[in-house]
């Protein structure tokens, strides 16, 4: 976990800023809350906002990559199936 000083925060507006693509700061929320693959943002709650650092960002960013890299090397990447084949989209009914 990394920890985040407060003299070194950003809030999470800045830091989707700070990012390729721009993201938008309910993106960064959604990486604190729930995470990506397993990994969360690190943030400091300062008042009612939340707020991250560079240094979280790229803790963030270097761990995602690395559970990625983990996992191509896993497999395929593919799901396996766990459905019954399908007609036309919907499942077969059972005859009566």
């Amino acid at each position: 976990m990394c920890r985040i000083e407060p003299t070194a925060a950003i809030s999470l507006r800045e830091a989707a800023k700070l990012l390729p693509g721009n993201p938008s700061r309910t993106t960064l929320s959604r990486w604190t809350h729930h995470g990506v693959r397993g990994v969360k943002l690190a943030t400091i709650l300062i008042g009612n906002r939340r707020y991250t650092s560079r240094d979280a960002l790229e803790h963030f960013i270097g761990a995602t990559n690395e559970q990625s890299a983990i996992k191509q090397t896993a497999g395929d990447g593919r799901r396996p199936s766990t459905s019954q084949p399908r007609a036309n989209g919907v499942a077969d009914a059972p005859s009566v």
